[in-house]
């Protein structure tokens, strides 16, 4: 009996063999290759490289009284536009470089005794000076995560290009001898003592697009053939108008 079992088994499984099936435990249905993984991306307000557009305003004081020519505070300062470059070093620490065009414009204060840019006493005068700048500065970011400025301090030398200046005077005449009175304006371009190349140091306090500036020019503006110089401090505001 035993044989028998036996027997018809290795009948079975020769039967078996000879059947060509092919047989899968699974069928593939979908099949995709991801490809290469896209690496986390280089630019970006808080990445490794980012450039924006910015603008600024200051107004400029004058903070050593005998030797600085007296203006309005109001109409004394800075127009800035220009591009900055970001380049991120380590997670806190980066170097910014930056460049644009800027007006320097002094309204000039007229009182007695006033030396620059004549000795005469106008209803108003001003001198407007315009300029390419460059600059270097080591910025600090100050602790947060996230793709964005955030804030920062930004420390360095900024250099500028005098390339035309302009002395605006006006002055009231009397009209054919009445009491009448006109404004005569003359504008005097290309004045003579102004310095070719400044430069200044800035300190930067940044609050995401919006940021406090303070700059202290260390070189003069004027000609040594002139006595005194024109304010060296100016404190203002700057935006950088990008979006996220």
């Amino acid at each position: 009996m035993g044989r028998k079992k036996i027997a018809t088994g290795v009948i079975f499984l020769f039967i078996i063999s000879l059947i060509n099936t092919n047989a899968f435990a699974q069928d593939l249905i979908f099949e995709k290759w991801p490809g290469k993984l896209t690496s986390h991306p280089d630019f970006g307000p808080n990445r490794k490289h980012f450039f924006h557009e910015f603008a600024s305003l200051s107004l400029s004081f004058p903070v050593d009284q005998p030797t600085v020519i007296q203006t309005n505070q109001l109409l004394t300062g800075t127009f800035s536009l220009g591009f900055r470059y970001k380049l991120k070093i380590t997670q806190p620490i980066a170097l910014v470089t930056e460049a644009g065009i800027n007006l320097n414009f002094f309204n000039i204060g007229q009182q007695t005794g006033k030396n620059f840019p004549d000795t005469l006493i106008h209803q108003f005068q001003s001198v407007r000076n315009t300029g390419l700048f460059g600059g270097i500065l080591v910025r600090v970011r100050l602790g947060q995560r996230g793709d964005y400025l955030g804030r920062y301090i930004d420390a360095g030398v900024i250099a500028e290009k005098s390339i035309a200046s302009q002395l605006i005077t006006k002055d009231n005449i009397e009209t054919n001898g009445n009491s009448l009175l006109t404004t005569h304006k003359t504008t005097r371009s290309d004045i003579g003592g102004v310095n070719s190349f400044s430069y200044k140091a800035m300190v930067r306090f940044g609050f995401d697009r919006i940021s406090l500036m303070a700059s202290y020019r260390l070189s003069r503006l004027l000609e040594s053939s002139w006595e005194h110089d024109l304010p060296a401090l100016s404190i203002g505001l700057e935006i950088s108008p990008f979006r996220y």
